[in-house]
């Protein structure tokens, strides 16, 4: 991602920033930490204001989370909760992770070019222009911005081995008789799609040791699990939350109030004559005022499942309608004064620059 970003032409730039941004969802939150600072280099790199690119990032990373041109690991996840949530009504009823696939899929596009728009025609004139002499930090970024012979030769391999892995799964996948087919021979509902969660995850770890390696940042096999603890520093809190949301749903689940909550709600709204473009645009207002007070897309969905998913259902709806919930959880995340992702996201490009009078502007 690093060498994309900061290897493309200038004209091409914004696009791929958020291109590369709005799609790094397959690697869950790990872009909306790497790509807003890259983005910021990149543009200081070619003359153009930084905080420009630090933005375009921001955007493409939180406002498109979980849009993507492939089902990724967070599909899969909500797909589980809202099946989960389906199977109250009809215990029958399976939610595959690619309900939502050609939303999101022309989602990316969709963002790419507004986000272009919005970057061209708004934040750049607004920042003005760019003056080089009021970042002090401005050779710091280049250098710690360029990609040494080793690195490009640990990125060939880490692309030799993703090349290999794809290759090994299509082999499994793509003939008639493939080993992670369904046994009616279809993809969507075999093993594949159901378990691409434990597929990404260890994709991730063998691709980043095959790097670690060749690189020199990984000498011995104790240091994988030190690299890995590293990384999940920053997840303690969601973990504790995960905990919490299992308590919620495991009581939902044992008292009902779950079904007697959307049985009265559905019961309500039909005869209110409630539904339809109205019912979804409440829905999408519900979702943005919660954001004020919490955050994690994830986390409101285990929260709005075991209600909403039931009473869609009841009004005669899909459950994968229900779960295009995300159109209106994550735009306004974005903006959350709870959300500490801007901070870190500027944090990360302070880290390799003294450019401090950029901020101050």
């Amino acid at each position: 991602m690093r060498r994309a970003i900061l290897g493309v032409p200038l004209w091409a730039l914004t696009a791929t920033v958020l291109f590369l941004g709005i799609n790094g969802s397959i690697a869950s939150e790990a872009s909306i930490i790497v790509v807003p600072a890259l983005a910021a280099a990149a543009f200081e790199s070619v003359g153009m204001h930084p905080i420009a690119g630090l933005l375009a990032g921001y955007a493409a990373t939180n406002a498109g989370f979980t849009a993507c041109v492939i089902v990724a690991g967070t599909d899969v996840l909500l797909a589980g909760v809202t099946e989960s949530a389906a199977q109250m009504i009809d215990p029958a009823m399976t939610v595959n992770a690619t309900c939502n696939w050609y939303f999101m899929f022309v989602s990316v596009f969709t963002l790419t070019v507004a986000g272009v728009f919005v970057n061209k025609k708004f934040i750049v004139p607004r920042l003005g222009t760019y003056d080089p002499a009021n970042g002090e930090g401005v050779d710091a970024v280049e250098s710690s911005s360029e990609i040494t012979p080793v690195q490009a030769k640990a990125l060939r391999g880490a692309g030799i081995f993703s090349i290999l892995y794809i290759v090994l799964f299509a082999l499994m996948v793509i003939p008639s008789g493939g080993i992670l087919r369904a046994e009616d021979g279809s993809i969507l509902n075999g093993p594949f799609i159901k378990g691409l969660v434990p597929i990404l995850m260890i994709y991730f770890i063998l691709v980043g040791v095959v790097y670690g390696l060749i690189a020199g940042t990984i000498k011995k096999s104790s240091d994988v699990p030190l690299l890995m603890g590293q990384a999940l520093e920053g997840m303690t809190g969601y973990i504790v939350l995960v905990f919490v949301i299992a308590q919620f749903i495991n009581m939902f689940s044992y008292t009902n109030l779950g079904m007697i909550i959307a049985v009265k709600s559905a019961d309500a709204l039909q005869a209110a004559g409630f539904t339809g473009i109205p019912l979804m645009l409440f829905f999408i207002i519900l979702c943005c005022v919660v954001n004020l007070f919490m955050t994690s897309g994830s986390g409101k969905w285990y929260i709005f499942a075991p209600i909403l998913v039931p009473m869609m259902m009841m009004l005669g709806y899909s459950p994968a309608f229900a779960r295009s919930y995300t159109v209106s959880v994550i735009p306004p995340q974005t903006r959350s004064p709870r959300s500490i992702r801007i901070s870190r996201s500027r944090s990360e490009w302070q880290r390799n620059t003294t450019a401090t009078s950029v901020w101050e502007a």
